[in-house]
């Protein structure tokens, strides 16, 4: 038969507040492990943190007044009163916090259920001597010091205020606003870079529209001077052949055939030459068309960086929100905990000046 059951059991990553500055959290888990809600052979209730194939991480055991707050979808913490720490855990889904808190719930439930059977029944009231009650007034000194334990001293005042629900609040706000303090100001930094870069970017496109506009207006005029050379090409051959058949006729003179060689010398030169612009004209237009081409793909890319940026610019812009959420709590929080301090000073008063009301009596 095994010395203790267990009632839940979850994956979560593991955290401690750093016992110095009580301000950060320190990971005790690299990734998320198994965490477990166990019920001891002694009644007791502990959560005990160990991964698979290693040595327990956490173990923190349940007593009456604790109280696991649910600060984030995916994060919960409570103060162990015993081991003076506050422990967190990071969970996978909202509803793995959800069923952990429930499952915490219920074993305090069961934890006060327990000490309340248990509980000895109170022995039974003993009646004032004689000589006690008719002195009812000779030690109002002790029972001045009777009536203290209810006055909360300079050392209850810090007590109550710093009680173990405050305190978590407290340090959650703390550890949330310095986090958020560094998380804006590194996104104000990488905002900044961001609209400069999306400036650029905007003037980019813009530069490569233009570029892109004159490239298809060269490419037109290009296509049509191609056009025009290609039909000055073929009238040169056509007029070669006709000249050459010409030449080749048996009863062609001697004295006529001297100047048509030089005429086709001279078309052979012109349709040469036309060939040789062709071939420019064609590289030309090759490297426009692809000059055109890469002008598209960077005006593409520079439209989604613009669209990417756009969507950081809005995440920046939301954590801004939160930091300001969260700074506006933690004033709240600051501005209860001195009118509370306020009040148990003035109830401070109050029990001295009764006090004093006593001794003259």
């Amino acid at each position: 038969m095994s010395s203790s059951s267990v009632m839940f059991k979850t994956q979560a990553h593991v955290f401690q507040i750093d016992p110095q500055t009580k301000k950060s959290w320190l990971p005790l888990s690299k990734t998320a492990i198994p965490v477990s809600i166990v019920k001891q052979e002694d009644g007791t209730h502990r959560i005990r943190a160990a991964p698979a194939d290693g040595d327990e991480v956490m173990s923190s055991t349940l007593s009456q007044g604790m109280l696991f707050t649910k600060t984030a979808p995916k994060f919960g913490q409570w103060t162990d009163t015993k081991a003076g720490t506050l422990y967190g855990l990071g969970f996978g889904a909202e509803t793995d916090t959800l069923n952990f808190a429930d499952a915490f719930s219920e074993a305090l439930a069961k934890l006060d259920d327990s000490s309340t059977s248990t509980t000895p029944a109170s022995p039974p009231k003993v009646a004032p001597k004689p000589a006690t009650a008719a002195k009812p007034r000779q030690e109002p000194a002790k029972e001045k010091e009777s009536a203290k334990p209810n006055k909360p001293s300079s050392a209850s005042t810090g007590d109550a205020i710093g009680s173990p629900v405050d305190s978590q609040e407290v340090a959650t706000l703390r550890y949330e606003n310095e986090r958020l303090r560094a998380a804006l100001a590194t996104s104000s930094a990488n905002a900044k870079k961001w609209e400069e870069e999306l400036q650029n970017l905007r003037n980019t496109n813009t530069r490569l529209k233009t570029a892109l506009q004159e490239s298809g207006k060269n490419v037109l005029q290009w296509k049509k001077q191609l056009a025009a050379w290609k039909d000055e090409t073929t009238r040169l051959k056509k007029l070669l052949k006709e000249k050459e058949e010409s030449s080749s006729t048996p009863d062609a003179s001697s004295t006529a055939s001297q100047p048509d060689q030089e005429v086709v010398t001279k078309l052979e030169e012109e349709v040469a030459a036309a060939k040789a612009e062709l071939a420019e004209v064609r590289q030309q237009l090759e490297a426009s068309q692809n000059a055109e081409k890469s002008a598209v793909d960077q005006q593409q890319e520079a439209e989604a960086t613009v669209v990417q940026l756009k969507e950081q610019i809005k995440t920046l812009t939301a954590a801004a929100e939160y930091q300001s959420k969260y700074e506006r709590l933690a004033e709240d929080m600051d501005a209860w905990k001195t009118s509370y301090a306020n009040k148990l000073a003035d109830l401070d008063d109050l029990h001295v000046a009764l006090g004093a009301l006593l001794q003259r009596e």
